[in-house]
Parts: C-alpha cells; structure tokens; sequence
C-alpha cells in the first residue's frame, strides 16, 4: 500500500445508533485527523453526502433497506478503501436477531398497519459489497480507529489484534468472572477493545465477533454448566449469530 498524503476521508452511517461515528467524534485525536485528512463526509460534523472520489471511507451501520443497500454500493464505487466500522457493519451487529424470527411477524409488532415498511435480512456489509478492512466492537474501540487512519497515512495495512478478550483480562489483572459463575463470551471474543466489560463486572457477550480458531466445544461445555440451552443460543445470537464460529450455537 502506497502512502496516502492528506487523504480524503469518508465517515458513513447506515442503520444503527451512531454510537461508534459519536466515539470517533469524542477521541482526542480527532483534531489531529483533520489536519492531516481531508475530511469530506462526515454527517455528524456537518455534511454526510457523497461528494466524488475518497482514498478512505469508514461505514458504520448495516444497510437497513433496498435503498441503503444501494447506498452502499455507491459508497463503494467511490471509494480505494473501504472500512467496516463496528459490530452492526463487520457482523450485522443485534439487528441480526431478527433474522432468526419471522420477518413479518417482526415487522408487524413493532410497526403494526405500516404496509410500506419493507424488512430485509440484516447482514454484515459485507454481504453487499466488498471490504477491506474491518474494525469490530460496539461501540469500537476509538484508539483502534485512529490508528488505523495514521497506517493508511503511512501507506501500512492496520492491525486488528487477533487473540482473546481473555488476553486483555490478563493484562489488566481482572478476575475471571466465568470463575464466579457468570457466563462470559470472552474465551471466544477477538480482543482489542481492552476488555473493559468484564473490568466493570459485566459478561463479554462477543461483540467484537469470535476470534480465529476459538475453541467454541470447550466454551459451550462451560456455559452449558451456567445457563439453559436457550440463554446460551440467545447470548450467541446477539451480535455475530451470522458468522462462523458463533453460527452454529446460536441455531442458524
């Protein structure tokens, strides 16, 4: 990869909350950024229509509807680069449950007599058009974003780690919380977001998608022993249900 001087830069939302454009935002870096990018789109900050050519566009969101989808593709047409920006674009993120229900049924409970609603699957954007990179988590990981705008500006691939959150637990010193008996996704979860949920006390429920090579007989042996079959299906589905690894547990 060729170095990028002061490229042009993309932020997209597609369907989701905001929440990983918002932690970009919030970084104090931000500013640095700006004044070595030329940030074109960015729609919390000001603009967020396509406007020609980007060395880098970031997505975050998955695409909602036949007419975000087609978004997309225009996003991608237009772009060297494209980054996948958070759980809802890298795995399709918690809008993915639904795609274990019945589509219609959904739609009719949370938009009862709304005709011209039209559902389709969520997937990660990756189902749409072609990535190149990936950088998972909900919300992201802020350092993880700045980093990977400094390699594209040095003309390096960004690194997303590829080990456990188990990894990151060790390194801050924090107790296992499967040792208390409270179920945790973290033995299976790509690490790299620093691990503060089971910091805080609370389960790691993979939203950061599993790792390679996780070993999901032995952590589904351990959660069986926590929770019934149906939370740990549930626990599985809620971010990555659609992606290898973590599939086949939450019944797909």
């Amino acid at each position: 990869m060729k170095k990028i001087v002061k490229p042009k830069i993309g932020l997209f939302d597609l369907t989701g909350c905001n929440g990983c454009l918002t932690v970009l935002l919030n970084q104090p870096e931000i500013l640095d950024i700006a004044r070595v990018t030329k940030i074109v789109s960015f729609r919390l900050a000001g603009e967020g229509k396509i406007r020609g050519r980007y060395d880098v566009s970031f997505v975050e969101g998955y695409a909602g509807d036949e007419e975000e989808i087609e978004v997309l593709k225009k996003i991608r047409e237009n772009s060297d680069i494209l980054v996948a920006l958070g759980a809802c674009a890298c795995t399709g993120g918690i809008q993915t449950i639904r795609n274990f229900l019945n589509l219609e049924e959904v739609k009719e409970y949370v938009y009862p007599n709304s005709p011209t609603i039209k559902l389709v699957e969520a997937k990660p954007i990756d189902a749409h058009v072609k990535v190149d990179f990936y950088i998972p988590g909900c919300p992201v990981n802020g350092r993880e974003v700045v980093e990977a705008v400094k390699a594209f500006i040095l003309g390096k691939n960004p690194e997303i780690p590829n080990y456990p959150v188990c990894v990151e637990c060790k390194i801050r010193e924090t107790e296992c919380v499967l040792i208390k008996g409270t179920p945790c996704l973290g033995p299976v979860t790509r690490g790299g977001c620093g691990a503060p949920c089971p910091a805080a006390g609370y389960i790691c429920d993979g939203c950061r998608g599993p790792v390679k090579e996780a070993n999901m007989v032995s952590e589904a042996e351990i959660l069986k022993q926590i929770l019934k079959e149906k939370d740990l299906t549930l626990l599985f589905r809620k971010y990555a249900g659609l992606m290898e690894g973590f599939k086949e547990l939450a019944g797909r």
